[in-house]
């Protein structure tokens, strides 16, 4: 199928289409809820998101907590790291 614009696929014609005629009126804008516009996940992605989630708020946790140490322990010699107040940390 050409493309009556040049260089543009007939996705790329489709939408241009679609577009003009929306901003004509001549067709309503699409639903943002309907299935065919949602993110579909395959269990993969989906574990591995929810591990990333998980990794990043116990690193954040970890960090926040050798920030604050370092804060209250500033002047004061170093900080131990291998104290059980670091290695207490619930994922």
């Amino acid at each position: 199928m050409s493309s009556p614009l040049h260089g543009l696929t007939a996705a790329d014609s489709f939408m241009l289409r679609k577009l003009f005629s929306l901003v004509s009126g001549s067709c309503c804008m699409d639903n943002p809820d309907s299935a065919a516009n949602q993110e579909v996940l395959l269990p993969g992605h989906l574990y591995g998101n929810i591990i990333r989630e998980r990794l990043e708020i116990g690193l954040n946790d970890i960090r926040t907590s050798i920030v604050s140490d370092l804060r209250r322990t500033a002047g004061q010699g170093s900080t131990r790291f291998f104290d059980s107040e670091f290695q207490g940390f619930k994922w």
